[in-house]
């Protein structure tokens, strides 16, 4: 777990070096144009351009010390029935886990913010473009894929991967279903070993998302949606039925890549314990 942790302080380190000096100019620019000292007025732009900025130095990080392989393997696409079956499965699993998020009734802490980001253009960039891509290559390729190689138990690697998954957007209305979509895609890039099919799904999620609060500005809810309980829990139940369907039918047709630690295995150059 070591190394895990000592990705997750990169990633915030990273997040804090641009964001810091970036604001602090921000603001010193501000006070010599309107001669006013205001922290609080930062376009929204501001902040996602480097929230971006941020991401995108922990994925060259990620490759440059070579946390991730980017080969032929970790790219790999599926043949069309398994590829058929995933989206499938993810699409029956973005139903029901967000009818289940709806009846826990957890806090929106982050309201706000994605109501900002859903119309701003570097917003639906990082929320469909540039997440799926580096929390994937984050978290499924550089977190997964090592305690898949470190630990005995594949299941661990994928319920690890997945709660920091949930636990690392901090807003309790994203934890369970961050960790539960987690597990999905734990389980993909287990099986595949490549990152292709997660970052497909994690694209048709975050993309779905943004569309539907969009279309349903004004509507928070499945049930504000459709109109009634009785026809959300009809909703949930038959993505929870198609999602077993599909599940067991991509296990029959995809069995699990070998997760074996070779003995050649490059270790990162900045390690500084091989232990970890």
């Amino acid at each position: 777990m070591g190394r895990t942790i000592k990705l997750i302080l990169y990633y915030f380190a990273y997040q804090f070096a641009v964001a810091i000096p970036g604001m602090f100019g921000y603001t010193i620019w501000k006070c010599f144009e309107t001669q006013s000292f205001d922290l609080h007025n930062a376009p929204t732009s501001l902040a996602i351009i480097l929230s971006l900025l941020g991401t995108l130095l922990m994925a060259w990080h990620l490759i440059h010390y070579k946390y991730v392989k980017l080969d032929k393997q970790t790219l790999a696409s599926l043949p069309l029935k398994p590829t058929c079956l995933y989206i499938l499965m993810g699409a029956a699993a973005i139903i029901w886990m967000n009818w289940l998020s709806e009846m826990v009734h957890l806090p929106n802490i982050a309201e706000n913010v994605f109501a900002q980001m859903k119309n701003n253009v570097f917003g639906i960039l990082s929320v469909c473009i540039i997440a799926p891509i580096f929390e994937e290559i984050f978290f499924r390729g550089a977190i997964e894929g090592y305690l898949l190689r470190k630990w005995e138990n594949p299941r661990w690697a994928i319920l690890v991967s997945a709660l920091i998954f949930g636990l690392i957007h901090m807003n309790p209305a994203q934890i369970l279903f961050a960790f539960l979509f987690g597990i999905i895609l734990g389980e993909l890039y287990y099986r595949t070993g490549s990152l292709l099919p997660s970052i497909i799904l994690h694209f048709i999620n975050n993309t779905l998302s943004l569309i539907l609060m969009n279309v349903f500005e004004e509507k928070d809810t499945l049930t504000d949606i459709l109109g009634n309980t009785t026809a959300v829990h009809v909703w949930g139940m038959t993505g929870i039925a198609i999602f077993c369907l599909t599940f067991l039918l991509f296990k029959k047709e995809v069995k699990p890549v070998q997760w074996v630690v070779e003995a050649t295995e490059p270790v990162p150059a900045e390690e500084t314990n091989p232990q970890n």
